[in-house]
């Protein structure tokens, strides 16, 4: 309860506050941890597909399809 009311708010009012110099000077941590977690959890599902009976081809595609996934209520 407390993440669906208010989180949303914390996260719409840090966009509106947050300068673009902070963002920028982030930048490279933000964008390795997002391209490495999104990889690592493909893997994971992959492997959890593949433990279940899946070949290797779809499991991984069945991960990629899974992992680029969070982007919130928006996709």
């Amino acid at each position: 309860m407390v993440l669906l009311l208010f989180l949303p708010v914390l996260l719409y009012w840090e966009s509106l506050t947050t300068s673009t110099r902070e963002i920028l000077s982030n930048l490279r941590g933000i964008v390795l941890l997002s391209t490495v977690l999104v990889i690592l959890t493909a893997g994971a599902v992959a492997v959890a597909g593949h433990a279940l009976g899946l070949p290797w081809g779809p499991a991984w595609a069945l991960g990629a399809a899974v992992a680029n996934h969070y982007q919130g209520d928006s996709a």
